[in-house]
């Protein structure tokens, strides 16, 4: 099978579990947040009272019981069993990989993927997918509820309720949204992961993988630096403890495949200023960045974006810029990264 079209099947299966798993997860927490509604409601913790941080406590505790007795436990199961298949299709992937570049398996087999082994293993937001599911999201929820009660001092009780779907349900909401879309790419990844490293040939391998960045206007400026960085299994580096990537950021979409691979000339699907293209792997991700200027300001935001690629947008803000400073001072692409990595000034 052609390569490119091996990248685009991956990237549809991983885009497809990620929407049902969502959609599901999504239709779960429905219910429950409809049930704590009620124990806000029903607590009288809205009311001005002398005990009332004693009742604010009392009410999230149990708020972050029900979401992880009713939610998180249920949802999760849901979600192995949607990962099963999705997870036995990431290390076939990293096979063909294998295979495409001229390598080959010295222990076809030998990696069994698990649902359960991956949601216990993949890390997401620094803590193992399973505890952030059952332990992490209710514990923020509970955060969030916190936060929302007590700045509803004050207010008519009808009026906050009439708040809650968009200052609590849709902050949950996005927080579940994030963590299964990372939990898709970090169990996947462990997977991939785990074929390269127990199941190629070490001869052929050569405990070299090369970090590859997701190439569109979504991804992250640190991913687009990373991207073609070579590693050496057992070795830590920037972003790698040796065996697995570091995520730099929650949500990460990248992915290491053999060096060996990227160094043929394969292509990868890319979607720039001219939407989806095909793009060889020996051409720089730093390099297809300038040469699409509109994607790289989505990437760094108009200013970093537009010095990097030499030129102001075509639109009322660039021209408003031009009129006042002239031509943007070209930086190179280190150089915008750098700037966008700084702390914000105070």
């Amino acid at each position: 099978m052609d390569p490119v079209e091996v990248f685009l099947r991956n990237a549809l299966a991983q885009k497809g579990v990620e929407d049902r798993a969502t959609r599901a997860a999504l239709k779960r927490l429905r219910p429950v947040m409809a049930q704590i509604r009620l124990l806000i409601q029903d607590s009288g913790v809205l009311r001005l009272r002398p005990d009332r941080e004693r009742l604010i406590a009392a009410v999230t505790g149990r708020a972050a019981q029900i979401i992880a007795q009713e939610w998180g436990q249920p949802a999760l199961a849901e979600f192995r069993e949607a990962l099963q298949p999705y997870l036995a299709d990431q290390a076939q992937f990293a096979r063909d990989m294998v295979e495409s570049a001229g390598g080959t398996l010295s222990s076809p087999g030998a990696v069994a993927p698990s649902s359960v082994a991956a949601t216990q293993q993949a890390l997401v937001g620094g803590r193992p997918l399973v505890d952030q599911m059952v332990l992490g999201i209710p514990a923020q929820a509970a955060e969030r509820l916190s936060q929302f009660i007590r700045l509803s001092t004050g207010v008519e009780p009808g009026e906050v309720l009439a708040r809650y779907e968009n200052a609590v349900v849709r902050k949950v909401e996005n927080t579940i949204q994030a963590t299964i879309t990372s939990g898709v790419q970090a169990t996947g990844d462990l997977y991939q992961m785990a074929v390269y490293q127990l199941e190629a040939d070490p001869a052929w391998l050569e405990g070299k993988l090369q970090w590859t960045a997701t190439l569109d206007s979504a991804v992250c400026p640190t991913c687009v630096g990373l991207d073609g960085k070579e590693y050496n299994l057992g070795e830590a580096g920037s972003y790698w403890d040796g065996q697995n990537k570091i995520d730099p950021h929650f949500n990460c979409r990248c992915y290491m495949v053999p060096a060996k691979w990227r160094k043929r000339g394969e292509e990868r699907i890319v979607d720039g200023d001219d939407g989806e293209k095909a793009l060889n792997f020996r051409r720089s991700a730093k390099v297809w960045v300038r040469d699409n200027p509109e994607t790289a300001r989505e990437i760094f935001g108009a200013t970093i974006g537009s010095r990097l690629v030499g030129s102001w947008p075509d639109n009322a803000w660039g021209r408003r810029q031009l009129e006042r400073f002239g031509p943007p001072e070209v930086i190179s692409f280190n150089k915008a990264l750098k700037i966008w990595q700084s702390p914000a000034p105070d």
